[in-house]
């Protein structure tokens, strides 16, 4: 494969000429169903980026608040752990149940083509 300059391809659009993984297709069979059985169904997916974002949200916030509050000292880690094992499950059932005012709040904020205003 020749490869040509970079910019020929950024400033056309075009994807540039990389190397590809190895495909599941020159994979053994149990392994592409291995792959496969690992990935929720697209229903799923409103509820994993809930779950995604309370994690994180939830460890970042027991780690700064428990830091303000108590100091960092050598049980720090403990009680950031104690925080957040009450702390994760509620910023999951906050996600979950506030997503749909998010979504009506961006949709009447936020224009749907370059043009709306």
């Amino acid at each position: 494969m020749k490869y040509t300059s970079i910019s020929k391809y950024f400033f056309k659009g075009y994807p540039l000429p990389l190397p590809l993984p190895v495909s599941l297709s020159q994979q053994p069979p149990r392994a592409k169903a291995l792959y496969s059985m690992r990935k929720l169904p697209y229903k799923f997916s409103s509820l994993a980026f809930a779950f995604y974002m309370a994690t994180i949200i939830a460890f970042m916030m027991c780690l700064l608040l428990t830091a303000i509050n108590t100091g960092v000292d050598t049980q720090f880690i403990q009680r950031v752990l104690s925080t957040y094992v009450i702390a994760m499950p509620v910023a999951f059932a906050c996600v979950v149940l506030v997503r749909p005012l998010v979504l009506y709040l961006v949709s009447k904020t936020v224009a749907t083509n370059a043009g709306d205003t």
